[in-house]
């Protein structure tokens, strides 16, 4: 924005010894700058927020994945406790058996 600013005041200092018509195509440039850094901090802003999209993404992502990755580590200690249980009563069983 200051570079388009210093730009149009250089152009303009310039054309004081310059006539109307090419006052008027200075003043087209100048008009043209400012539109092409309005433009560019607009595409700014919007590469920022892609940005910061793609982290909530990734950030999202990688929680899934972490909590898949606890829930597949539970679902495991489970079936490990389950068996464990299972082969307590099996063994209970025969024990009761060795008795009758």
């Amino acid at each position: 924005e200051k570079l388009a600013e210093t730009i149009s005041t250089n152009a303009l200092l310039i054309a004081r010894g310059i006539n109307d018509s090419d006052l008027s195509v200075l003043e087209g440039v100048r008009s043209s700058l400012t539109f092409l850094v309005e433009h560019h901090r607009q595409i700014d802003e919007l590469c920022s927020r892609n940005i910061a999209a793609a982290k909530l993404i990734n950030h999202a992502r990688e929680t899934r994945l972490d909590a898949e990755t606890q829930g597949e580590k539970s679902s495991s200690m489970i079936k490990g406790t389950k068996r464990k249980q299972h082969t307590s009563d099996i063994e209970r069983l025969a024990v009761d058996e060795d008795c009758i």
